[in-house]
C-alpha cells in the first residue's frame, strides 16, 4: 500500500467516524449526549488532525557539514520529494579506520541483532552505516516482530572482519555485490566486488 493510498483511506475513515458520531448525537438528542458520541467525535478529530499534519510537514533544507576530520555529511532534497542522505569519507585523511562487525555467535547465529546507534555506542565509533541484509526477520506489528536487541541473526553475504572470514553467507554471488576494503587498497574495485560484505560499516 502506497503512502498516498494509506492517507486517503485514513482521512476517509476519520471523516466517516466523525459523520457517524454526529448522526448518533443527533438521534440521541443533543441534550442527551452520552460518552460514546463524544469519544467518537474526539477520535475522528484527532485522527484527521494528525493526518493533516503528516501530509503538510515542511521539507528539510539542503544541508552539508563536516562531522569529523575527513568525514562530511550531506542532505539533499530532490523532486518527488526524495531526500538523499550521504556520508563522504576521505580515506586518506589522518585517523580514518574502517571496522566491520566482528563475529559474535548468538543462539546458533553468527551475530546478535543491534540497531545502528547501539552499534555506534558499543564500539565507541564516530559513524556507523547499516549495510548487509540479515535473517530471520518478521514484522506482524509492534506486538510480534523479530529480531529484538540481542536476538541472533545471520547475514546474507560473505563476511570478513579483521581478517576473520566468519560466514560465507547464502545469497547467490552472481546477484550480490560486495564492498571490498583492505588496509592497503583505498578504493572500490569492480573486479573484487564479491570479496566480503558488511553487516555494519563503522568509522
Amino acid at each position: 500500500m502506497t503512502e498516498n493510498i494509506a492517507m486517503t483511506i485514513g482521512t476517509a475513515t476519520a471523516a466517516l467516524v466523525g459523520i457517524a458520531a454526529m448522526v448518533v448525537s443527533w438521534r440521541l438528542g443533543w441534550r442527551k449526549l452520552t460518552a460514546i458520541p463524544i469519544i467518537l467525535t474526539a477520535v475522528a478529530f484527532a485522527t484527521a488532525s494528525v493526518l493533516f499534519w503528516y501530509t503538510h510537514r515542511p521539507l528539510p533544507e539542503n544541508f552539508s557539514a563536516g562531522l569529523f576530520t575527513g568525514i562530511t555529511y550531506n542532505r539533499e532534497v530532490l523532486d518527488g520529494p526524495i531526500i538523499v542522505y550521504t556520508i563522504h569519507i576521505h580515506l586518506d585523511a589522518p585517523g580514518i579506520r574502517i571496522m566491520i562487525t566482528p563475529n559474535q555467535p548468538t543462539s546458533g547465529y553468527v551475530l546478535p541483532a543491534r540497531t545502528t546507534s547501539q552499534f555506534l555506542q558499543e564500539f565507541g565509533l564516530q559513524v556507523a552505516i547499516n549495510a548487509d541484509y540479515f535473517d530471520p526477520w518478521r514484522d506482524y506489528g509492534f506486538w510480534d516482530y523479530y529480531p529484538h536487541e540481542g536476538n541472533g541473526v545471520n547475514v546474507r553475504g560473505l563476511t570478513v572482519s579483521q581478517g576473520n572470514r566468519y560466514t560465507e553467507g547464502y545469497a547467490p554471488a552472481q546477484n550480490y555485490n560486495t564492498l571490498f576494503i583492505t588496509g592497503t587498497i583505498r578504493h572500490l574495485s569492480p573486479h573484487h566486488k564479491h570479496l566480503f560484505t558488511m553487516p555494519s560499516l563503522a568509522i
